[in-house]
């Protein structure tokens, strides 16, 4: 029915579609090679269907389900527990009813003259393949990012690395004045779903106070700094899985040292600024599960490479597939949910995707 052009009731299909794959092993038979898999899939999903993969037990490839949701613009879940199933589907289908924006690109431009100039974004961000041009002198750079989807109360962050040109030609008056300086134009373009409309576009320039006089002391932006730190936690994740799939298990907890040491040491500056970060908790609390779950072979291969694999696949997309620790709109849940995991709420999660993990739970009688 996802490839026809008119649903079951005779109408035209919604526009929200999905392919929802539940495995307990591994392939074989047809078709066995990871990477053939990956091309198969690829040529056979359509753009406009997203794929979300479901990996029971602790037998199958999480690292192939990752990469097939990753190609379909969904989310890998890993169930543990044949009663995890239910809420596995219940946050994914929570988020299916609550998309509201799909096909997001975002266009960066630099303005030429400006003198500023964009490093190369990191490649945790899905390019828009675009036709070759000109080779650029740098004088004005464009740069476009596949962003997918978007669910009710979900956002998205986007973290750049930009160079601006010296300040020249400023009087002493100009010295204790700060000047905002454009730097990036945006154009975002997506499809409505609320509205029902294929195409709208949005635009906007970004711009930075740059100071006269630099004031002392320097307090660092709270969300460049939270973002900061959860390129730094999916980047030891993925470091991490790579060194214990190689069999050096501590090597991976010396990565995933590292990044809880580095967030803890951003965390303090965080604090004395007078604020706190729950997102930055998340990211140590993650962290810190993937490092006692690869103190041995036997307990990475239960749900120490499935954890990881899913908390750096949730951390990157800024999306929820975490069924061990569900928000719910249900008060008593919520704070049984919070006790158990020491008060982390779990990451990304909107209301619709908790509401529905809440009737699964009543529904199921489950207890985590």
């Amino acid at each position: 029915e996802i490839k026809s052009r008119k649903g079951a009731d005779g109408e035209p299909p919604h526009p929200v579609q999905s392919v929802l794959l539940l495995t307990d092993g591994l392939a074989n038979h047809g078709v066995t090679n990871p990477d053939a898999l990956v091309k198969l899939v690829k040529g056979a999903l359509a753009p406009s269907v997203s794929l979300f993969t479901f990996g029971y037990g602790s037998g199958h490839h999480a690292d192939l389900l990752r990469q097939l949701s990753d190609l379909g613009r969904g989310m890998y879940y890993f169930v543990q527990h044949v009663d995890g199933v239910s809420l596995a589907f219940a946050d994914c289908l929570g988020g299916l009813l609550s998309v509201v924006a799909q096909n997001i690109v975002l266009t960066l431009e630099t303005t030429a003259g400006s003198g500023v100039t964009l490093n190369p974004l990191p490649d945790t961000y899905k390019r828009v393949k675009t036709a070759p041009t000109a080779p650029s002198s740098m004088e004005h750079q464009r740069q476009q990012i596949d962003l997918g989807d978007l669910y009710g109360e979900e956002q998205r962050d986007v973290l750049l690395q930009v160079h601006l040109p010296k300040m020249t030609d400023r009087t002493e008056k100009d010295m204790d004045t700060d000047t905002a300086t454009p730097i990036v134009r945006c154009t975002v373009t997506y499809s409505n779903i609320l509205a029902a409309k294929a195409f709208c576009q949005t635009e906007g320039t970004l711009e930075i106070i740059r100071a006269g006089t630099l004031k002392s002391p320097q307090i660092p932006d709270k969300d460049v700094v939270e973002q900061k730190m959860r390129f730094l936690t999916t980047e030891a994740m993925a470091a991490a899985h790579q060194q214990a799939e190689s069999g050096h298990l501590a090597a991976g907890q010396a990565s995933l040292q590292t990044a809880l040491d580095s967030i803890t040491h951003k965390m303090e500056g965080i604090k004395k600024g007078g604020l706190d970060s729950a997102s930055g908790e998340t990211f140590l609390a993650d962290l810190g599960e993937c490092h006692a779950n690869l103190a041995s072979t036997r307990m990475y291969r239960a749900k120490g490479q499935q954890r990881l694999v899913g908390h750096r696949q949730c951390h990157m997309n800024q999306r929820s597939n975490n069924i061990e620790m569900s928000w719910s709109n249900d008060d008593d849940t919520r704070a049984a949910c919070m006790r158990s995991v020491g008060g982390t709420r779990p990451s990304y999660q909107n209301k619709k995707k908790g509401s529905m993990m809440a009737k699964a739970r009543r529904s199921s009688g489950y207890h985590e």
